[in-house]
């Protein structure tokens, strides 16, 4: 595999599975003004035939792929993605691109030109997101942001729906990932691009790239298009991911900040009442009695007003109706009396 030769040298790991567009993402990386920069397939034991896809872009890029012996991200997304880093050599920086997605021709140079102007000040630097569906149909254009802000202020107006975020509009600091011990996991990596942006920015903020975007893609068929068919499952994984943001920023409590605590606070139940509206869809049966609870606890809301929330998200929610809670209610009244 061949070297970079810029000071500062970038590794793009890219976790596959699907092969529906894993062309149209090398094919982006082939149109790079600036190729400076190493290539990592990891397969996560894929039915498809990766391998001879990856294959038509040796000699076009500096990759190196490997097929891994057994699927782990069916059920740990997160720990797919730190396998496929682990592969990669001693760069500086990571580019964890998903393999449905496209950066347009000048990322890699916007960003080094980033790096130059802010004395590589940040550990976290971030393209704009286009959100597209699976025939690059554009469904969404990022909001208008800052050129730079700090953790907290993004993390907050992340929260609020400000701004866009996935895994593959950021490239983050190998050295600010190995102080972190890696990714900080969720069940089906739900909200884990969120957090691990939002931890890794803690000390050195976050610098958005003006002028450079990535298409990240509403296929259909990744984790994200499907989380409202399995939402028993994957509910729990953003559940983890608001009482990640609430531990972290514990620390508000006895900070002055431009965000209180209690701003934050505020802030992560709206989004996860924004999520269980939207993109799941509301709110079954079997996920009523954690919601509630952890609701209620977590943000310290009665009982009612929680109730109260649950019922509002599935009265909005698509295809849901508030009987499905509302027949539930002789249930909950009984496990109230009992706690």
């Amino acid at each position: 595999m061949g070297g970079v030769s810029s000071k500062d040298t970038l590794a793009i790991i890219i976790p596959a599975y699907k092969d529906s567009f894993l062309k149209e993402t090398l094919e982006s990386l082939c149109s790079q003004s600036d190729r400076d920069f190493n290539v990592y397939i990891g397969d996560d034991n894929s039915p498809h035939d990766l391998e001879s896809i990856v294959r038509q872009y040796y000699g076009r890029l500096n990759v190196r792929y490997v097929r891994f012996d057994n699927n782990i991200g069916a059920k740990s997304l997160v720990s797919q993605w730190e396998r496929c880093v682990d592969l990669m050599q001693n760069e500086d920086w990571i580019w964890v691109l998903g393999d449905d997605d496209i950066a347009e021709s000048n990322c890699v140079r916007e960003f080094r030109n980033s790096l130059d102007s802010t004395s590589r000040g940040h550990d976290i630097y971030s393209f704009n997101t286009t959100i597209i569906d699976r025939h690059g149909v554009i469904i969404s254009t990022p909001p208008v942001v800052p050129i730079s802000e700090t953790s907290v202020d993004y993390a907050y107006n992340l929260l609020l729906n400000k701004r866009a975020n996935c895994m593959s509009d950021h490239i983050f600091s190998a050295a600010a990932y190995k102080r972190n011990g890696g990714f900080i996991h969720t069940d089906y990596a739900q909200g884990a691009d969120w957090i691990n942006t939002i931890v890794l920015a803690k000390d050195r903020g976050i610098r958005h790239i003006q002028n450079a975007v990535v298409l990240w893609r509403y296929s259909g068929s990744n984790i994200s298009s499907l989380a409202y068919t399995q939402k028993a499952e994957t509910i729990k994984g953003f559940l983890q991911f608001t009482q990640g943001v609430l531990d972290h920023f514990s620390y508000l409590k006895d900070r002055e900040s431009s965000v209180t605590f209690r701003q934050m606070s505020d802030a992560a139940l709206w989004n996860l009442e924004f999520v269980l509206t939207t993109h799941y869809r509301g709110i079954d049966l079997r996920n009523i009695l954690p919601i509630l609870f952890f609701i209620k606890r977590r943000f310290k809301r009665s009982f009612w007003a929680t109730f109260k929330i649950l019922v509002a998200i599935n009265s909005k929610a698509p295809r849901l109706k508030v009987k499905n809670l509302l027949h539930r209610l002789p249930f909950l009244l009984k496990v109230r009396n009992q706690t």
